[in-house]
């Protein structure tokens, strides 16, 4: 399951991050172009409610949104655009990040930063990687999954539930305690959970930013790269690139990924300043 506030650990197998390189053409050129310009938010004209982009609407039963929007108190779209422009901010920050680690443009303070959360550089090449045109180091493995994950939301094609249940989201159980819960690649569903209700209610615009930037690595990458495993090193799940996305843009994370980052296991590939 990809519950973003749970791990399921399962013994690191031999090997498996090979799986890195294959989803790099996957939807190569399936979004590009849709959505250039992305805005740093809604777009208002006089008398109009915020214009949105990347969601147009809540999927699954009408009695689990009413649910959700009375706990966060935010009429139907309101919500939406609230969501709308946490997903223009991800997309932005996400390509900011994917820019900084193109070969060529990697500056002195992007390898420290991913020294910092990674740590090794982004140059660094594990013996076991099969290397591609696109992706020849560590630093390309995380700036192709920035990359494909903004093209992912940014493409409007995700559905978002009210509620973690395993008919919305069928990757997901029915417990709803989860900030989210989404798919590992057969399907292009997010599941919001009580947490996140409370998130808008609250104002706390960082966390469903983090949530709405975590969810759609594991639509994306599938099970094989994103299932979150405590022992399968700074690359294996998700919080280190989020916190790197973040980071990247001079923002604070919330202190959840940060955490949850440095408590993934180091694997034997270590380099320090």
């Amino acid at each position: 399951m990809s519950f973003e506030i749970m791990s399921f650990e399962t013994p690191a197998q031999a090997g498996e991050y090979e799986y890195e390189y294959e989803y790099e053409d996957e939807f190569e050129g399936e979004f590009e172009g849709e959505f250039e310009g992305e805005h740093e938010g809604p777009n208002e004209a006089p008398g109009r409610a915020p214009a949105r982009r990347f969601v147009k609407d809540f999927s699954g039963p009408p009695a689990e949104c009413a649910a959700a929007l009375r706990r966060a108190r935010k009429t139907r779209a309101q919500a939406l655009a609230i969501i709308d422009l946490q997903i223009a901010t991800a997309i932005k920050l996400l390509r900011k990040a994917a820019a900084d680690l193109k070969r060529g443009s990697r500056s002195t303070a992007t390898s420290d930063l991913f020294l910092k959360i990674f740590r090794v550089r982004p140059g660094f090449v594990p013996t076991w990687l099969k290397t591609t045109a696109n992706i020849r180091d560590r630093g390309d493995v995380v700036r192709v999954r920035c990359e494909r994950v903004a093209d992912l939301l940014a493409s409007g094609r995700i559905k978002f539930f009210c509620r973690v249940t395993a008919a919305n989201c069928p990757d997901c159980g029915d417990d709803n305690s989860p900030f989210a819960c989404s798919s590992f690649g057969k399907h292009r569903v997010i599941c919001l959970g009580q947490p996140f209700w409370d998130d808008m209610r609250a104002g706390r615009m960082t966390s469903m930013l983090s949530t709405l930037m975590h969810e759609p690595f594991h639509i994306f990458f599938g099970r094989e790269v994103t299932e979150h495993r405590a022992n399968a090193g700074k690359f294996g799940g998700i919080n280190c690139i989020v916190q790197f996305a973040f980071e990247a843009n001079r923002r604070r994370p919330p202190a959840r990924v940060t955490q949850r980052c440095t408590d993934m296991a180091v694997r034997k590939e270590l380099e320090f300043a």
